[in-house]
């Protein structure tokens, strides 16, 4: 496959993603999506269509996301060789109520990890 990552290929993709948690969850599956769903409403439809949906927000500034890229998409971005590209030329909307955020700028793996595991020990 060549993806585009436009508007209609991201939406048909969440949309599959929440589908298949939807199915998953419902056979007793627990689920997890590391994506980056840049709109909200990504992450709204699957709220409300899975059961016991948690929204883990995992950020840092875009400079640091660049610097951390070993795939160099930023820098391709960057140099107009690609686009669709979130934080660049694709606006990432922030949730609002995340049940957790990490920021990795200020918080190591094992910091991330323990805020976590926290929230889902009490959930």
């Amino acid at each position: 496959p060549n993806p585009t990552y436009g508007d209609d290929e991201r939406d048909w993709f969440y949309g599959v993603m929440v589908h298949i948690g939807q199915l998953l969850t419902k056979h007793g599956v627990n689920v997890l999506f590391a994506a980056t769903a840049t709109r909200r409403a990504y992450r709204d439809k699957a709220r409300a269509t899975i059961p016991r949906f948690a929204e883990i927000y995992v950020t840092c500034s875009l400079e640091q996301a660049m610097a951390r890229d070993p795939k160099q998409i930023y820098a391709r971005a960057t140099a107009g060789e690609i686009s669709h590209v979130p934080g660049m030329d694709v606006p990432y909307e922030e949730p609002l109520a995340p049940a957790v955020t990490v920021n990795t700028e200020h918080a190591s793996t094992t910091e991330g990890v323990a805020a976590v595991m926290a929230f889902l020990q009490g959930w």
